[in-house]
């Protein structure tokens, strides 16, 4: 390929000119056929770029082509595309997770341009919307943006998986296709293992791309740091929909994020914003803050958030009835239980506890043999006066004191005590957390409602403005199309009447040069030339005044009797109508047509437009007239325009301040939404926590079955 310097490859309007005409310019057999997608306008349909303009073309057979056009060179430009298209033929459809792969093939010499080819891509036609303008249709709804952030984990592991990289991971590059699943276009950049030594052709768009990229950063991890912050949003948007709205203006080039944030991330306020959403999304926002900062080379791959999936049944494999998972030796962690839970449990949660008393104290045996002594005198008395066992009752409600105060007296009984009162004013503490947490909802769904309804207010609001505005200049446009529809008509009426001045003053020089004409040819010079009519039939004419054509004035009348002929009636030059002898019928006829023959040849030279200086003269007549007209149309033009900016600066006001409540409104709700989620989170884990407590509450209860009154007479007796 012969190398073309870039100031003369074509420019995007020689290769519009070009594709008019596709059987000439390309020499593909493909798009030789192809008629070009037009404009309204009638010109071809390009969309521009760097260094490309891409014109969509339709082939014989129905195909749609994108077929890319270089307004600059690239160096290795086809050497690149070769080992692209190499390596994504050997790629079988089996081996991706959706139908991502676009197909191309370059042509290096096919555009015909100024008698010289060019090369061109040539590319099948991708049906889908770009990212940006998906999410801008499906914001409200989170499963299908949680679903879409799967599937771009799974092509960027599989882009993982093929060791390529893309160059250029941005919105505009992902098509959503009708069945949702993604799209990948534009190859300029993309990395193949054939091109490891070589430099990167382009660096990416800027807001996806960490600020230390730089052209040696060509590599199979190059699009890490952009699939982290696409990922990002698109998380965040599935659990947070308001920050569509809330971090970007509709005409942004980015997501939730740009380039700014990844300058200075630590002061970043939208990384802070996606971080409130949950423990999850800020736990990515953190990273992307990290790697915003770090070299591409030590930024790991994607790891996308586990999807949801069905509960396992009890009992079966997997299930956390059956399944547990102890971390580091401490608690016992169930596979599907949120990271921040782990925090919340101590280890060996629910075995039940062993208490019991050990080591007898003094008062120990001093109960225990007060209490056998007391048994023993008790029971001898019993048998020698039974009479007199009444009178032990004193004695058993002193051993049963004893027990009591030398089980009070333990450390074991103090410290489950001191215990069951920590339990119990942990419970108490927690107690309200389900309460808590209706009254929240109650308030974020009340808060909420009002925000939403006011926001239908504004919207409402701005929509009659615009209601107004538009009725007001529909008004205002009527009243001038009305006038200047009158104008337009006295304006049509004036120049009609200055044309017709024109020509009724050129079809009286015409009549004057005619008439001269006729007046010049006389009969008696000219009867040769007169069938039938001989020098005396020409004197007796001149005798009745009829010298030249212009004098001739015959018309043929019908006479009397039983012969059909007709009369010759001459009207003479006094005005008189009379018969002259001997000029009949056919004489007279003759001399009509040598009159009509000088008239037709004469008509032929006369003057085909006024004189300059007459028509000047005309046009000046019916200026003044014309431009005052004129003046009326364009004072009610540039009055239509003034009462229209009128009727926008009245509205102006309104509109700011509609917008500023907009955006106030939107973000207060944004901030509730997140406020809502980081409190309603922390509610949730006590909620948890209390039901944590009550269970440690009644190990702890049962444990005391060890510490009751039996167990310490026989912990005092027997010292177990």
């Amino acid at each position: 390929m012969i190398a073309v310097s870039r100031t003369n490859f074509p420019s995007g309007g020689e290769y519009a000119a070009a594709v008019q005409n596709p059987g000439v310019s390309f020499s593909d057999a493909d798009l030789r056929g192809a008629t070009t997608e037009l404009t309204r306008l009638g010109m071809p349909r390009a969309i521009s770029g760097n260094f490309a303009s891409v014109f969509a073309l339709t082939a014989a057979d129905g195909r749609r082509y994108a077929v890319k056009c270089f307004t600059r060179d690239v160096p290795d430009q086809r050497e690149r595309y070769e080992a692209i298209s190499r390596h994504l033929a050997a790629v079988a459809p089996s081996r991706l997770s959706q139908p991502w792969k676009m197909d191309f093939e370059f042509l290096p010499e096919e555009i015909l341009v100024s008698g010289r080819r060019w090369p061109v891509m040539k590319m099948a036609w991708v049906e889908g919307i770009p990212l940006d303008r998906w999410l801008d249709a499906h914001q409200h709804d989170g499963l299908s943006i949680r679903a879409l952030a799967d599937r771009f984990a799974a092509l960027v592991g599989d882009l993982e998986s093929l060791k390529i990289a893309h160059g250029d991971l941005q919105h505009g590059n992902l098509l959503v296709a009708s069945d949702n699943t993604l799209r990948l276009v534009d190859y300029d950049g993309m990395f193949v293992p054939e091109l490891a030594a070589r430099a990167a052709a382009e660096l990416g768009h800027r807001h996806y791309q960490a600020p230390t990229r730089g052209t040696q950063d060509f590599g199979e991890k190059v699009d890490r740091f952009s699939a982290w912050v696409i990922y990002l949003s698109l998380t965040a948007l599935a659990v947070e929909p308001t920050l569509w709205r809330f971090l970007r203006k509709p005409d942004d080039e980015h997501l939730l994020t740009s380039d700014a944030d990844y300058q200075s991330p630590a002061g970043s306020w939208r990384l802070d914003q996606i971080a409130s959403v949950s423990p999850e999304i800020k736990g990515i926002a953190e990273l992307v803050r990290h790697y915003a900062q770090a070299p591409l080379d030590a930024i790991p791959a994607l790891v996308p958030l586990p999807r949801a999936k069905p509960p396992a049944s009890p009992g079966s494999p997997g299930s956390s009835a059956t399944r547990t998972v102890t971390v580091n030796g401490t608690a016992p962690v169930s596979p599907g239980r949120p990271a921040w839970l782990d925090t919340h449990l101590t280890a060996n949660e629910g075995v039940e506890p062993k208490a019991h008393y050990a080591g007898r104290s003094t008062l120990d045996r001093v109960v225990a043999a007060i209490v056998a002594l007391s048994v023993c005198v008790s029971v001898g008395n019993a048998f020698i006066d039974f009479f007199a066992a009444a009178d032990e009752v004193g004695a058993f409600a002193l051993c049963v004191w004893l027990i009591g105060r030398g089980r009070r007296s333990r450390p074991e009984w103090r410290e489950a005590k001191a215990a069951r009162k920590s339990r119990q004013a942990q419970l108490k503490g927690l107690a309200g957390a389900a309460a808590t947490m209706k009254r929240m909802t109650a308030e974020f769904e009340r808060d909420d409602a009002r925000l939403a309804k006011e926001l239908n207010e504004i919207q409402q609001a701005r929509a009659n403005v615009e209601t107004t505005r538009s009725r007001e200049h529909t008004a205002i446009d009527k009243r001038a199309a009305d006038a200047a529809a009158r104008i337009g008509q006295r304006l049509r009426t004036a120049e009609s009447a200055k044309q017709q001045s024109a020509a009724d003053e050129l079809r009286r020089l015409i009549d004057a040069h005619v008439f001269a004409e006729l007046h010049r040819h006389t009969i008696v010079a000219e009867v040769g030339n007169i069938s039938g009519l001989g020098p005396a039939a020409a004197r007796n004419l001149a005798g009745y005044g009829i010298v030249s054509a212009a004098d001739v004035r015959v018309s043929l009348v019908q006479g009397s009797g039983a012969y059909n002929t007709r009369m010759a009636v001459f009207q003479l030059p006094n005005g008189r109508s009379t018969r002259i002898e001997g000029i009949g019928e056919k004489k007279a006829t003759a001399l009509q047509s040598w009159c009509d023959g000088i008239a037709q040849r004469s008509r032929r030279t006369a003057p085909k437009a006024l004189p300059p200086a007459r028509q000047m003269q005309l046009d000046q007549q019916h200026k003044t007239l014309i431009d005052r007209l004129h003046a009326e149309r364009d004072t009610i033009e540039s009055s239509a325009r003034s009462g229209k900016e009128t009727v926008n600066r009245r509205l102006a006001a309104d509109i700011v301040a509609l917008d500023d409540r907009k955006r106030r409104t939107e973000s207060e709700r944004a901030v509730g939404h997140a406020a809502h989620q980081r409190n309603s989170t922390q509610v949730r884990a006590d909620a948890l926590e209390y039901e944590r407590v009550a269970r440690a509450a009644e190990l702890e209860r049962q444990a005391q079955r060890h510490l009751n009154y039996f167990h310490y007479l026989r912990f005092s007796l027997f010292g177990f």
